[in-house]
């Protein structure tokens, strides 16, 4: 009997200390992942799939790796292959765990990830049927971990991210609503609820949660003193994430406070032009223009001229014959900054440009505009 109870006490405390292995792992390389510290948080969780195999957290957040490298240059796909493949390599673990345990918590949990994961790039490069079918395979995997699970409070930013966006995008997105009928209907205050959960008590997705929402209360509910509390919460853990640096100076901009916004845009150029890990050129091309308008606001118009321009250049190499909202503002801007300073050609030139360009926010209205109004100079 002794001799059982010893060999019980043994594989207890190395069960404990694999998990306790595992958990730290984890930890370690969610901190490099927001740290921006790529190429670590590879080799963490390249360890932690030596350390647990059969865990598929190791596949799982090695490709939060790659989701958070797409995050930082979102316009560029060259990593939407290697995210889908890994993606589906999760998925493959977790159904093959599945199949011996149905109500496995980590391979609910990591399958219900993934699929949200999936789902929210599609979503990004607008393949929104597919995007809503991952949705609708994940919302009853969600469903059940909160169900059989219910301390588990990381599920509760599944939760919330449907409840939220299924209440408000069919409002702000009329072409969504067809697909809205594959899923019961959300419930905005519930979803901020269970956000507001996550983002206090969860143990791995409360960075994420945060993340969120800071974008929801900058893009959808516009309280700005919200969202600048989440966003100095995760720049006070992760000082050098280019992304929540950017989200601070925006969330400045947005609020009139020019002054703070214009510092901490020059502290992101510096950043960029020093070569820090994750400042890249998409990056630069919006703290240009952002400095730019800043400075054309002050009537420091030749600074302004010269920094829109940078910015628009940098437009051409990024979006190539397509028309971002970069591209076309930053167009029509030259040609209010060059009809102040009254040389009035360049003006014209730049906004027959905006004439060849997708509308953007009424922008070939307001150029033949100014177009008809300094014909009218002559």
């Amino acid at each position: 009997m002794k001799k059982l109870l010893f060999s019980i006490l043994i594989i207890s405390s190395v069960y404990a200390q694999k998990n306790s292995s595992v958990d730290s792992l984890i930890q370690v390389g969610i901190n490099q992942i927001y740290s921006v510290k790529f190429e670590e948080a590879y080799s963490t969780f390249d360890t932690l799939r030596e350390v647990a195999p059969h865990n598929p957290a190791g596949k799982f957040f090695d490709a939060m790796v790659t989701w958070w490298q797409i995050l930082l240059d979102l316009k560029n796909p060259r990593f939407d292959g290697l995210f889908y493949k890994k993606l589906e390599s999760v998925i493959e673990q977790c159904d093959s765990i599945l199949e011996k345990d149905k109500n496995n918590y980590n391979a609910l949990f990591y399958k219900g990830g993934a699929l949200g994961f999936r789902g929210r790039l599609l979503s990004v490069r607008e393949d929104w049927v597919d995007a809503a079918l991952d949705g609708k395979d994940a919302l009853p995997i969600v469903g059940k971990i909160a169900e059989l699970y219910p301390d588990k409070y990381d599920i509760q930013l599944g939760l919330g991210i449907y409840n939220y966006y299924a209440a408000i995008i069919p409002e702000k997105f009329a072409f969504v609503k067809p697909l809205m009928y594959l899923f019961p209907p959300g419930n905005r205050e519930l979803g901020l609820t269970q956000l507001k959960v996550a983002a206090e008590k969860g143990r791995y997705a409360k960075y994420e949660t945060r993340y969120f929402l800071m974008m929801i209360y900058f893009d959808f509910e516009k309280d700005y003193s919200i969202s600048m509390k989440y966003c100095k919460s995760l720049l006070n853990d992760f000082p050098q994430n280019p992304r929540f640096e950017n989200f601070l100076a925006r969330i400045y901009f947005r609020t009139a406070q020019f002054a703070k916004a214009d510092s901490v845009f020059k502290v992101i150029y510096s950043k960029i032009n020093s070569g820090q890990r994750g400042y890249n050129y998409s990056l630069k091309r919006s703290t240009l223009y952002y400095l730019a308008d800043i400075n054309a606001r002050h009537r420091k118009n030749d600074k302004a001229i010269e920094q829109f321009t940078e910015s628009l250049k940098i437009s051409e190499d990024i979006d190539g014959e397509k028309d971002s909202g970069f591209k076309v503002n930053t167009a029509l801007y030259l040609g209010m900054l060059y009809t102040r300073v009254k040389n009035y050609e360049k003006a014209k030139s730049y906004y027959k440009r905006v004439l060849k360009m997708t509308d953007y926010l009424g922008s070939i209205k307001k150029a033949e505009k100014s177009l008809s109004a300094l014909e009218k100079l002559k």
